[in-house]
């Protein structure tokens, strides 16, 4: 929650590492800036990554690639991850080294008051439930959640969506029993049973399948002026939404071809 597990030295090898280990897996790594224009580092940001796919391991390295560092200088959101991740020894060290936290609203909001960009998934894990994976399936959304858009909106943030070609394509989901992994994920927010595959098709090689990565980066969709104390509305809140998700439709529909898909 509080980020004070964060380890300067560890992100500094990981920003001198992660490109030539990245590459050397999937071969190529692309982040695009949509809208061609820079954002300001003054941590206005909320950072929506797309789709969550099995795991989206990304969302805890691209910000400190070189080429988001080139395209967007200065701006190194935090990553707001799902709980599970920090009960499983090892695995929460090296997200806490690198800068991560629990996707909570506690976490979330200290973010904003220390006025931190932030990154989550908002599909989280009712997207994994529902993924198929492969580069012929369909890229599966769940738009119900917003209550990251009513925190930024709360908080004077832009939200910006992020969609990203080739990682959950990479991840299969071997084990599609979906009756029991949507009441799994209701009673222990966490769905199972569930095996991951891409490396050779199968649940013994649980790494992704090495294909290119493209992370698009949207416009801001900037919340509009309010006084202080004024509380955001619901109709702000879906009105919001929906600009947002629709930003995020044309992000993938603009850039498929081009990151061959």
């Amino acid at each position: 929650v509080t980020g004070r597990r964060v380890w300067p030295e560890f992100q500094a090898w990981i920003r001198r590492t992660v490109d030539e280990a990245v590459g050397r897996w999937c071969g190529d790594v692309r982040v695009i800036n949509a809208s061609g224009s820079p954002l300001e580092t003054n941590g206005s940001f909320v950072f929506g990554y797309h789709p969550h796919g099995m795991y989206p391991a990304a969302a805890a390295w691209f910000q400190l690639s070189s080429k988001w560092r080139a395209l967007f200088p200065g701006i190194e959101p935090v990553t707001l991850a799902a709980s599970v991740i920090f009960k499983v020894p090892v695995l929460r060290d090296f997200l806490m080294w690198a800068g991560g936290r629990e996707v909570s609203k506690r976490s979330f909001l200290r973010c904003m008051l220390e006025n931190r960009d932030v990154v989550l998934c908002p599909g989280g894990q009712a997207e994994l439930v529902e993924h198929e994976g492969g580069r012929d399936a369909e890229v599966v959304l769940c738009t119900r959640h917003h209550g990251f858009i009513r925190i930024a909106l709360q908080h004077s943030r832009a939200l910006v969506p992020i969609f990203v070609f080739g990682e959950s394509q990479a991840q299969l989901n071997l084990f599609r029993w979906q009756a029991a992994q949507r009441w799994s994920y209701k009673t222990f927010g966490f769905p199972f049973p569930f095996f991951p595959g891409g490396w050779k098709g199968t649940p013994l090689f649980p790494l992704p399948e090495p294909l290119p990565l493209v992370f698009v980066v949207g416009a801001p969709i900037r919340p509009k002026p309010r006084a202080p104390g004024v509380e955001v509305t619901e109709e702000e809140v879906m009105a919001t939404k929906t600009e947002y998700y629709e930003a995020l439709r044309n992000l993938f529909e603009r850039y498929k071809a081009e990151a061959g898909f």
